[in-house]
């Protein structure tokens, strides 16, 4: 709280504001860099880590492995990743379809699907390592004010107002952003009319560390591989529907839900046996008419907010 003066001020302490943070701190280690986060950061052990069939997951791509390795970090997320040797791609109706192979590109995998969770013990850890990233949460930024040097940021923590100014401030808050909203910032929107229904699944048959992308006249329809063992037999599932019959296939019970997905996907992973909890997000593409003003950029879904398929979000921040 001493240090009121910043190089960077990143708002927004998800995994793209952190990943950000630690790559301009591996560049410039004399800057001092503040990031501001809305959710206390939690203290946890990361011996203790257990992957829940209910816990979200990303997909992290071969280029972004490369980047977090670069930071040091990839050695402990590897812990809990699950390998993507393939990529499967089929749309129905139509006869094969295409494979993207890590052995064609002579890798170990195309990618990678790590719990959110853990991604965060990690860029967690590795931020409080370093002494020239300041940490500011549970806080919340009501306001930035331009300067000609910078920017002033107006700070509340609990019931507490206090000030900081930064050389340039950076808008990691999300999509719905509304720090984006208070600067005036419009977003260009395009509505696909359709939700995406996002879950855990498992199957009978091992995955094989095969990722399948399907896509069929309601929608895509993803299954990410998990479990950190080609063996295994559970996916992260992204299920895109039209948003006038979502609702109707959010309120199915499991076993109606999963004979849903069985008869749009087929038996190549066996018979689904189990889904997690489900949670649905309308889908459209926002993208702000502005990432760039004096002192001031949005990042991450702050700046482009995207359809799920090829899972580009975090890598495309990255």
């Amino acid at each position: 709280m001493n240090q009121k003066k910043f190089d960077i001020a990143i708002i927004g302490g998800g995994m793209v504001g952190a990943s950000l943070a630690l790559l301009l701190t591996e560049q410039k280690p004399d800057w001092h860099i503040a990031l501001l986060e809305a959710q206390p950061f939690a203290d946890f052990d990361q011996t203790q880590f257990q992957p829940s069939f209910d816990s979200r997951s990303t997909a992290i791509a071969q280029g972004s492995v490369e980047i977090l390795r670069e930071l040091g970090l990839w050695e402990n997320l590897a812990k809990h990743a699950t390998a993507i040797t393939q990529v499967h791609v089929s749309d129905a109706g139509h006869f094969m379809g295409g494979l993207i192979d890590a052995n064609t590109y002579d890798l170990d995998a195309v990618g990678y699907v790590i719990p959110n969770a853990w991604i965060g013990r990690v860029l967690l850890a590795q931020l409080r390592t370093k002494t020239n990233i300041h940490l500011f949460a549970p806080v919340r930024v009501e306001k930035l004010i331009p300067q000609q040097a910078g920017v002033q940021l107006m700070v509340k923590a609990g019931d507490d107002v206090f000030e900081l100014t930064a050389k340039l401030a950076v808008v990691a808050d999300g999509g719905d952003s509304p720090l984006r909203k208070s600067l005036g910032i419009d977003s260009n929107i395009k509505d696909y009319d359709q939700t995406a229904l996002i879950a855990n699944i498992a199957y009978s048959e091992a995955h094989q560390g095969v990722a399948y992308e399907r896509f069929t006249s309601q929608g895509p329809l993803a299954l990410l591989p998990l479990g950190e063992s080609a063996t295994a037999k559970e996916s992260a599932l992204v299920l895109t529907l039209p948003r006038d019959q979502a609702a109707e296939i959010v309120e199915l019970n499991d076993e109606d839900f999963l004979q849903h997905l069985q008869t749009r996907f087929g038996n190549r992973l066996g018979k689904f046996t189990r889904v997690s909890q489900r949670h649905a997000y309308e889908l459209k593409l926002v993208t702000a008419r502005e990432q760039i003003r004096s002192h001031i950029v949005l990042v991450g879904n702050a700046a482009h907010f995207l359809h799920p398929v090829a899972g580009q979000g975090f890598n495309l921040s990255l």
